[in-house]
């Protein structure tokens, strides 16, 4: 889900204004709202969407989890974590060759991302250049690389690795203090990084990285609704093409006799919004998402009326369900799926118990979609994970209100009121006998840190 794009004193006084009459006059006024959110050059929606009104800025707030006793943690403690943040970023969207192939049954464009630093809306203490403490997402990524790497090399290269950070140029440890900016951003790079991009270039690993990207560019193509009103704003084509790639997810049907049939899942589909527009005159229980951050689509469930300014808006919020990976639908989302899951042909069923401690309810598992990269990401503190991965570590506590992703839509337009979307980004620890540093650790789920994309109406 994007933060919302709308324009706020002027959004609020024409859905005022439209409601108002809705009430009398529902007919007329819902041919008023359908002419108004067409998406057509030189229409209110259109313009809202294509960004060419001042629109609220949107911000990605990152909330961080110092790392407070690595010593302890490598002697074979319980890590213990503090949150450091909000550390504020305005997100600045911008559509670029916007076109329609079809006559305006669609619109292609491209979608550039740039984030700045906000300090008003940060913490008091934040600032862009703050140091902060982490777990070394850097070193333990790589591990995970060599440990899942069918290079002839991978054998070796945990012992090799292991006297080049004991000291010198390629000195490392389990542990990181870099500027906030840095780590975001601009990149930053460790002595594990600098051994094997120095020493063993064929693996094509580089000397710098980051938790985000700044500038990037990614393709759409959505449905204007015109000649099908239920496919408005749906989001049809993502870089060009109808599905994901196939690196991006496993192919696992729901059932042994589905996947000898050829039906792998519905994980490389594409369905949804970007959850700041629907259609209007929502009613439905259930709504689709497509983000391609987290790299799939993905439901919202409706959870109850309220108001925004004033404004009725229904709530929808991601489901537990989402990142339960022993259901059926969502077994495609398991890289290990494969190697885990055990046919039943008795009931036509999977046995899927032993893919619990791979991949454990409440995370999504996205080294596919980057690059092999052991990015798995869950909701804020391990909102409704499994509970082994909120006891493994001291510092963490779930709060509903505080970790649950939603968005408020306005029930006749559409629109999106409110929206904030939580996400926390973790990397495996695992224990390593060949490197001394992960000798004595336990095997868990590290959090880095998580953030907030988020718009609200506020005026």
């Amino acid at each position: 889900t994007r933060e919302v794009l709308i324009s706020c004193s002027g959004l609020v006084l024409i859905l005022a204004a439209v409601l108002v009459k809705w009430a009398v006059f529902p007919p007329l006024y819902q041919a008023q709202v359908d002419k108004n959110l067409k998406l057509e050059p030189g229409t209110m929606a259109y313009k809202k969407w294509a960004g060419e009104d001042l629109s609220v800025p949107g911000f990605k707030k990152f909330t961080f989890f110092n790392f407070t006793n690595p010593e302890e943690t490598k002697a074979g403690k319980k890590p213990i974590l503090k949150e450091v943040g909000p550390f504020t970023y305005r997100r600045q969207e911008t559509k670029t060759n916007i076109h329609s192939p079809d006559g305006g049954r669609s619109l292609s464009y491209g979608l550039n991302r740039e984030f700045v630093f906000d300090k008003e809306e940060s913490c008091r203490d934040c600032f862009a250049d703050t140091e902060v403490t982490v777990v070394n997402f850097a070193l333990l990524i790589v591990m995970d690389m060599i440990k899942q790497s069918n290079n002839p090399l991978a054998g070796l290269l945990p012992t090799l690795l292991n006297a080049a950070i004991q000291r010198g140029k390629y000195k490392d440890d389990i542990f990181i203090s870099v500027p906030v900016e840095d780590l975001l951003f601009h990149g930053f790079s460790t002595g594990s990084l600098m051994f094997l991009h120095d020493n063993f270039p064929q693996l094509g690993v580089g000397n710098t990285t980051s938790l985000n990207e700044n500038g990037t560019i990614n393709w759409f193509n959505m449905n204007t609704g015109k000649v099908d009103k239920s496919k408005y704003t749906q989001i049809e084509l993502f870089n060009g093409e109808p599905e994901l790639p196939d690196n991006y997810w496993k192919s696992c049907g729901p059932t042994p006799s589905a996947n000898q049939s050829g039906f792998y899942g519905k994980c490389h589909d594409i369905y949804g919004t970007d959850a700041s527009q629907q259609k209007g005159n929502l009613h439905a229980s259930q709504i689709w998402t497509f983000n391609d951050e987290l790299c799939r689509s993905f439901p919202m469930e409706f959870t109850g009326n309220l108001k925004v300014m004033g404004i009725p808006a229904a709530r929808y919020e991601i489901s537990d369900s989402v990142m339960d990976n022993q259901l059926e639908e969502n077994l495609c989302y398991c890289p290990y799926i494969e190697e885990c899951v055990i046919a039943d042909p008795e009931n036509d069923s999977w046995n899927v118990k032993e893919c619990e401690e791979k991949c454990p309810k409440g995370t999504l598992n996205l080294s596919g979609c980057k690059g092999g990269q052991a990015i798995i990401v869950s909701k804020p503190h391990f909102l409704h994970g499994n509970p082994s991965l909120q006891s493994a570590i001291s510092g963490l506590s779930p709060d509903q209100s505080k970790h649950q992703s939603y968005v408020h839509l306005n029930p006749v337009t559409g629109v999106s009121l409110s929206g904030h979307f939580k996400i926390q980004i973790n990397v495996p620890l695992e224990q390593n006998s060949q490197l001394a540093l992960l000798r004595k650790v336990h095997s868990l789920l590290f959090p880095v840190v998580w953030f907030d994309l988020c718009g609200d109406v506020d005026k």
